[in-house]
């Protein structure tokens, strides 16, 4: 092994099987992946808010750290500052190693991720080989030619061990005769001396396997050992080690494993990770709920502490960069250090990591509020810095926040009937009313400064006074979780759900009555809007689906996405639109420029749900938010697609090339060269000529890239991809066969 932790304990969830392309022997390069993605960046928390699943140190002051949505960072000042990398993809990665004398370094994960980095991380190469692979560990020698792999198929769940000798250009994989998960595989001195741990796939017996010829032969070293065992650490060699796992495992070898010893941990929690700085004496191991052990004596004895983060933050990798400071990483971009071997920690996270409901930007994108559990926050500098807001009943959920002409007077609605008003631009808040037991959603004011609607559980209340009186209509008897009064204060919509049917309702005489719209059939509707009129309006379901009316509501198609959606802003007209949308895992932007005809899936770095979205003053500045306190932000209105260059080698000609697989449900992948420099447009068109989507639009570099276009937002037909960089111009054919 070459300095590395990484996490384990996903071992067994299902992993959705992407399907394989396969390209002539022309295009078969390894890819440099670089992202003409959205240029994203974390608001808050700080560093970022994604899982960590691995942190390494490689110097008493160099580290990386690799977790969920592709993220990649590094610390030049022993982790007191991170920055984000560029990794080229949005796929969970669990493992990350790196060779100090080399600038090397190896990155693995979900999708069968693997990438490589010869620049200190500066750029990372696609070296993935199979897809339907889970990787769960990587392990390079100094030299970063030989290195192993660790995972399981997504498509059997089978366990598998792979190894290179020529630096990931080329894996093989080696037979370990047992059916189990490898969770970590380690060679501590650089020799044909290795470890295998993880879990026997059938049943709880654990796994520790042992190989003295470079993994060709694998000795079962088990023991009748139970639990999962997640992590192995030799501090110095391949006499003595560490094994941690589940409930509450360590156990200590000094004899290369032969026989493995049961350290009292005291503790059933999940220890992921365990580190000791280059001796066999002073260690740490972490896991759930914040909770960590610590031995100064070898492991004769361990004492057990509580992190000063959350309790429900797992801790998932611990690395020491020196005798007494380490860094451990987790949940939620869980960061924390100690400089006394582990008797104290501090946190690097900065920011707040409580659900986020709302996000508003009243007047431009520098000034803006955010709402949530129990949070209300501003900022004034395009988000750089967040300020909490104090409300009475700061102990609720607020549900939404809206500052409707400017921004000194608004308003923010929450559970048990909050309604709270600021005319400061949130200095102060004042209770303006409190209904008993009913949670309260969403508040519109459509046109003046007097008259306004909120919507909630089986309530809608109207005022016409700015808030200091709130009159409750008669209320359709669900659970209406929007309202929307487009540009009168008569015409308007709410939205909801009751039980697992989703509802719309109209009014046309100001709350007055309210007439059911027909609709798709769809579950809750969670948010609605008619953005520059009473005609055209919006409305997304939880499960999925966009709905979408041209006649003020007496129609409405439906458009299905393969995501949960939740939040909907369309910033100026009924043409450009956008919609959040994702869970546990990944989240998306749903981006339309036709009015919602179509719809185009934009990746966002954040592995969680978001709940929000706003583009305040122009297409390219917007705002989400999330669940674990997530705000993003782009300035390119959340990118376009996955641009990979397959060659840098400098083409002679332009040329576009035919798309494959063609036809394709639902991807496929555009390639494309250039002679020189030159600004890119990429663009998809049906075969009445209308605009479908954007693939690319931006300046790039002489070579050849290869563009993965997703359609499964188009019904089954012929369409047309056209380039323009620079004087040339090409057009081809592709097919969409569902």
């Amino acid at each position: 092994m070459y300095l590395k932790n990484n996490l384990k304990q996903k071992t067994q969830e299902v992993i959705c099987m992407k399907k394989k392309f396969y390209f002539a022997a022309m295009f078969l390069f390894c890819f440099t992946t670089v992202f003409s993605q959205g240029l994203w960046q974390w608001e808050n928390p700080l560093p970022q808010g994604n899982n960590l699943n691995s942190v390494t140190f490689i110097n008493s002051v160099t580290g990386y750290a690799a977790g969920d949505a592709g993220m990649l960072m590094k610390t030049t000042d022993a982790g007191e500052s991170w920055t984000i990398l560029k990794s080229g993809t949005y796929s969970r990665l669990s493992s990350v190693d790196f060779s100090e004398q080399t600038g090397i370094g190896f990155a693995v994960g979900y999708d069968g991720t693997i990438i490589k980095t010869t620049n200190d991380g500066l750029t990372w190469t696609d070296k993935s080989f199979n897809t339907n692979d889970v990787y769960f560990s990587v392990d390079f020698s100094a030299d970063a030619l030989t290195g192993f792999l660790t995972g399981v198929s997504s498509t059997d769940t089978l366990g598998f061990i792979y190894k290179t000798v020529n630096g990931g250009d080329s894996w093989l994989p080696l037979n370990t005769a047992i059916n189990g998960i490898f969770n970590d595989i380690e060679f501590p001195d650089n020799s044909g001396t290795g470890f295998i741990c993880g879990r026997v796939f059938s049943n709880d017996n654990a796994i520790i396997l042992k190989t003295t010829d470079s993994g060709l032969t694998w000795l079962n070293q088990s023991q009748g050992l139970t639990g999962t065992l997640y992590y192995l650490c030799f501090p110095q060699n391949s006499q003595t080690g560490y094994v941690t796992g589940y409930p509450g495992k360590i156990f200590k070898t000094t004899d290369g494993g032969n026989n493995w010893t049961s350290q009292l941990s005291g503790s059933n929690a999940q220890f992921y990770s365990i580190d000791f700085y280059e001796n066999d004496q002073t260690g740490v191991a972490v896991g759930t709920f914040g909770y960590y052990m610590r031995t100064s004596n070898g492991g004769v004895n361990w004492t057990g502490y509580n992190v000063p983060e959350p309790t429900n933050n797992f801790m998932y990798s611990v690395s020491f960069m020196n005798a007494n400071s380490a860094v451990a990483a987790g949940m939620i971009g869980s960061l924390l250090k100690t400089t006394d071997s582990g008797i104290s920690w501090y946190s690097i996270r900065k920011g707040y990591i409580k659900w986020i409901e709302s996000v508003c930007f009243p007047v431009n994108s520098q000034t803006g509020y955010i709402c949530g559990s129990g949070i209300i926050m501003k900022t004034t500098n395009a988000g750089s810095e967040w300020i909490p807001q104090s409300a009475d009943g700061n102990t609720v959920m607020f549900r939404e926040i809206l500052f409707p002409f400017n921004n000194e007077t608004g308003y923010v609605v929450g559970g048990t009937g909050r309604i709270f008003k600021t005319t400061d631009g949130g200095q102060n808040w004042v209770r303006q009313i409190v209904f008993s037991g009913s949670e309260l959603c969403d508040i519109d004011f459509p046109s003046d400064v007097n008259t306004g609607y909120i919507s909630g559980d089986m309530v809608i209340l109207k005022t016409t006074n700015g808030g200091e009186n709130w009159e409750q209509l008669s209320s359709p008897p669900i659970f209406l979780n929007a309202v929307s009064f487009p540009d009168n204060n008569e015409t308007g919509y709410v939205a909801g759900e009751a039980g697992s049917s989703g509802r719309i309702y109209k009014t046309t005489n100001g709350g007055l009555n309210w007439i059911q719209q027909t609709a798709a059939s769809v579950s809750g509707i969670v948010d609605i809007q008619f953005p520059a009129d009473d005609q055209n309006g919006y409305a997304v379901e939880w499960a999925g689906k966009i709905l979408r009316t041209t006649n003020g509501g007496t129609n409405w198609t439906a458009y299905l996405t393969d995501i949960n959606t939740y939040g909907i802003c369309f910033p100026f007209n009924n043409l450009f639109g956008y919609v959040t949308g994702g869970s546990y895992g990944e989240s998306y932007l749903l981006k339309t420029t036709n009015g919602g005809e179509s719809w185009n899936k934009l990746n966002t770095p954040y592995n969680n749900q978001t709940t929000a979205v706003c583009f305040p003053n122009n297409y390219d500045t917007g705002y989400i938010v999330g669940v674990t306190g997530a705000v993003l932000k782009t300035i390119n209105g959340g990118g376009f697609i996955a641009v990979n260059i397959i060659s840098e080698n400098i083409p002679e000609n332009y040329f576009l090339f035919q798309n494959y697989p063609n036809p394709f449900n639902p991807k496929t992948r555009i390639i494309y060269q250039l002679p020189k420099s030159q600004f890119v447009s990429l663009k998809v068109f049906d075969i009445l000529g209308k605009e479908v989507t954007t693939l690319v639009s931006e300046n790039q570099s002489p070579g050849s890239y290869q563009v993965e276009f997703d359609g499964s937002s188009l019904s089954s037909g012929v369409y047309f991809y056209r380039i323009k960089a620079g004087e040339f111009y090409a057009v081809k054919k592709f097919v969409v066969l569902k």
